[in-house]
C-alpha cells in the first residue's frame, strides 16, 4: 500500500471510530434523561447524587413546579392530596412519560446526524460514497441543533400544561427560559447552518467547474 493510500485508509478509519463514538453518545443522550423513569416508573423522579449519600432517586413532583406555584400549593389545605391524585391519573402519567422520554431526543438526533455524516465522510475518502449524502445528514444535524436550543422552553411549557391543572393555580402554562444559554445555543445552531451552507456552496461550485472543464 502506498503512503497516500495508507493515509486515506487511516483517515477513513478515524472517521468510522469517531462515528461510533458519536453514535454511542446519541444513545446515552436518549437514555440518560429517561433513566429515573425506567428505574421507578415515575415520570417526575429525579436522580440526585452526592459525595455522602451516593446516587438516589427522589420524588421530583414538587420541584417540577414553579416556586410561586409550589408555595401556593403547600399553603393551601388539601392541595397536596389533590395534586397527588392529579399526578396519578393515566393521561397525566402518559403525558409526563412522553415529555420525559422526548427530553433527550433533539440532542440524540443531533449526535446521530453527526455520526452518520462522519460515517459517510469515511466512505467518501475511500471513494465509496458521494459527499452530498454527508451534507444531507449535516442538514438534519443543523435543524436538530436549532430544536435542541429551544427544547428546554418547550419542555417547560409541556410540563406546566400537564401539572398546573392539579394545583390551586389552575389550568394554564408557563415557560421557563434562561436567555444566556438559549442565546448561546441559538448562535451555535446558526453556526451549524452556516457551515452546512458553506460546504454545500463549495460542493456546487466544484460541480459547476467540473461541468465547464
Amino acid at each position: 500500500m502506498s503512503e497516500k493510500n495508507q493515509s486515506v485508509a487511516q483517515r477513513a478509519l478515524a472517521c468510522r471510530v469517531a462515528a461510533g463514538l458519536f453514535l454511542l453518545a446519541a444513545c446515552l443522550a436518549l437514555f440518560v434523561p429517561a433513566l429515573p423513569l425506567l428505574m421507578t416508573g415515575e415520570s417526575l423522579a429525579e436522580m440526585r447524587c452526592s459525595s455522602t449519600a451516593g446516587c438516589t432517586v427522589a420524588d421530583g413532583s414538587l420541584s417540577a413546579l414553579d416556586e410561586d406555584v409550589r408555595a401556593e400549593l403547600l399553603a393551601t389545605p388539601g392541595a397536596e392530596v389533590r395534586f397527588a391524585d392529579h399526578l396519578d391519573s393515566v393521561p397525566v402519567q402518559a403525558g409526563l412519560a412522553i415529555v420525559t422520554i422526548a427530553r433527550g431526543l433533539p440532542i440524540a438526533v443531533l449526535l446521530f446526524g453527526v455520526a452518520m455524516a462522519l460515517r459517510v465522510f469515511g466512505r467518501v475518502l475511500e471513494a465509496h460514497a458521494d459527499f452530498g449524502r454527508a451534507l444531507r445528514w449535516l442538514r438534519i444535524t443543523a435543524w436538530a441543533s436549532l430544536v435542541a436550543a429551544i427544547w428546554p422552553a418547550i419542555d417547560s411549557l409541556l410540563r406546566s400544561a400537564l401539572l398546573l391543572p392539579g394545583t390551586p393555580y389552575g389550568a394554564g402554562w408557563m415557560i421557563e427560559a434562561d436567555f444566556a444559554p438559549l442565546g448561546l445555543h441559538l448562535l451555535l445552531a446558526a453556526a451549524t447552518f452556516a457551515v452546512v451552507w458553506a460546504l454545500d456552496a463549495g460542493l456546487r461550485a466544484q460541480r459547476d467547474l467540473a461541468e465547464i472543464v
